[in-house]
């Protein structure tokens, strides 16, 4: 019976050895780049497909060497537009290639047409805008497989050098207690040097381990790969835009030049009724309102001067009798705006029935919170969203002051305007004041994620670096540029919304 009792005691001291040697390594070494052990994914950027770019004063060049052939975009410089109605011609290592045309718009050349290593290339365009230039390109000599000369692996190396999650290591973590524990209660003082050489195994076995790949990481890396060539947002803020994606964007571009233009000043207003063009209907007597022929007047519903609207016949007149009755008719021509009657309604006179609008004839009420010298002949124009701009006509301005702003009249000078009656629009008025700025479409201007507007600086054939820059609006589609670019830049103004959604 002891000989049971002493067998059983040393199953579980082995068992308890086994418990602490299989869930060390879950203390391996630091993890990941920042020393865990937990799945994270490392972000690997796939290499950029091999470039050739050439740039000269009329003419961007830019070959891309992928799937076999070196795929040429030619773009014009001033706006870059692609090329039309040219042709192109490579010397490459004494020999001439004629690049031929794709439906798409770019040429394309055998890549065995290049060889290998650092190749120049002399490009020849012809057409309307002759041209030379001259790039390089670096070829690969073949395909490397680096993976091979790596990829020695073995069964115990990927056990022990597997990623190991938090839950894991919280796990070995209790195991280990009660491992602790264990060899405590089965070893006692009596086994203190089998006691020490567990822990010498427990403490050697991390080690065992080791740290891992080149990162310290244990086993198989999850990697998200990112295109090298895809439209991305470089860390030094440039935005990396292949050709590719500009000719799909059509992305189109501007030399910026300084020109002279007058400062203007932007107003809020409203669009109301001109005042000979609103009229109302209001009864001269008391009595009850009795519809003609069985029908009231609409809002909506067009007039002409004269028209009969509805009959008040006096209140002790019997139903039906419309002997001394009073017609109500329209003052002006126009469309009725609001209707306030019903049929047997009580009316009293000078009451307001209904109100009739000529809504081609209006006025804009346009309020200024600062000091303005406008000349009696300023140049003004009304905007609202959705509408083109409308030139408008100074037509005065309030002696006083209504809630510390001055009140402005305009009116749109032509007649079929779009605007509504009661619509908030924004008035754009021309000052004396003469200046120099550069002028860019409205659209050339967006707001970068920080929140501060910027222009898209085309530095490289597939770089644009944001610009921050302050600026006025001058009309509804164009904005003067008053810092942030220099003159002789070449600044996006076709597409600039789309390039600052690029992450």
């Amino acid at each position: 019976m002891p000989d049971l009792f002493s067998r059983a005691r040393a199953g579980l001291r082995c068992l308890a050895l086994c418990s602490l040697l299989i869930t060390a390594p879950a203390f391996a070494g630091p993890g990941g780049p920042d020393h865990q052990h937990g799945p994270e994914p490392t972000a690997t950027a796939l290499p950029q497909s091999p470039r050739l770019v050439a740039v000269s004063e009329a003419w961007q060049l830019v070959g891309i060497l992928k799937g076999g052939a070196l795929t040429l975009y030619l773009d014009r410089q001033e706006d870059n537009a692609p090329a039309a109605g040219v042709t192109l011609d490579l010397d490459i290592a004494g020999r001439t290639v004629r690049a031929e045309p794709q439906p798409d718009g770019t040429f394309r050349i055998p890549a065995e047409a290049l060889g290998t290593g650092e190749v120049e290339v002399l490009a020849t365009i012809g057409g309307a805008a002759p041209d030379l230039l001259v790039g390089t390109i670096r070829v690969p000599g073949g395909a490397a497989a680096p993976a091979a000369a790596h990829g020695h692996s073995h069964a115990l190396s990927d056990f022990l050098h597997r990623r190991v999650s938090v839950e894991t290591v919280l796990m070995a973590l209790a195991a280990t207690g009660v491992g602790a524990l264990a060899i405590g209660f089965l070893f006692g003082r009596r086994r203190a040097g089998v006691a020490a050489l567990a822990l010498t195994l427990l403490a050697a076995s991390p080690v065992a381990a080791g740290p891992g790949g080149a990162d310290h990481s244990h086993g198989p890396e999850t990697a998200t790969a990112e295109d090298g060539d895809a439209p991305r947002r470089r860390a030094d803020g440039l935005v990396f835009v292949p050709k590719s994606t500009q000719r799909l964007l059509e992305l189109r571009t501007r030399r910026v030049a300084l020109e002279e233009t007058a400062r203007r000043v932007t107003l809020a207003g409203r669009v109301l009724p001109s005042p000979d063009a609103q009229a109302v209907v209001q009864p001269a007597t008391a009595g009850r309102i009795v519809a003609i022929d069985g029908a009231l007047p609409r809002r909506g519903q067009a007039v002409r001067a004269g028209d009969a609207l509805a009959l008040v016949v006096p209140l002790a007149s019997a139903p039906g009798d419309i002997t001394g009755a009073e017609t109500l008719r329209a003052p002006a021509e126009g469309v009725i705006a609001s209707v306030a009657l019903a049929q047997g309604q009580a009316v009293s006179p000078g009451q307001t029935l209904v109100e009739i609008l000529d809504p081609a004839r209006v006025r804009i009420e346009a309020e200024a919170f600062a000091p303005t010298a406008l000349a009696p002949a300023a140049a003004a124009s009304i905007e609202a969203r959705g509408t083109v701009p409308v030139p408008a006509t100074l037509l005065g301005r309030a002696p006083a002051l209504r809630g510390q702003t001055a009140l402005l009249d305009f009116a749109p000078r032509a007649a079929e305007h779009g605007l509504e009656i009661g619509r908030r629009v924004q008035v754009v008025v021309e000052l004396p004041e003469r200046r120099t700025a550069i002028i860019l479409p409205r659209e050339a201007v967006v707001q970068a994620p920080n929140g501060l507007p910027v222009v898209f600086r085309h530095a490289e054939p597939e770089l644009f670096e944001p610009r921050i820059v302050r600026f006025e609006p001058l009309d509804a589609t164009r904005v003067a540029i008053l810092a942030g670019i220099e003159p002789g830049e070449q600044v996006l103004v076709q597409g600039a919304l789309l390039v600052n959604q690029i992450r």
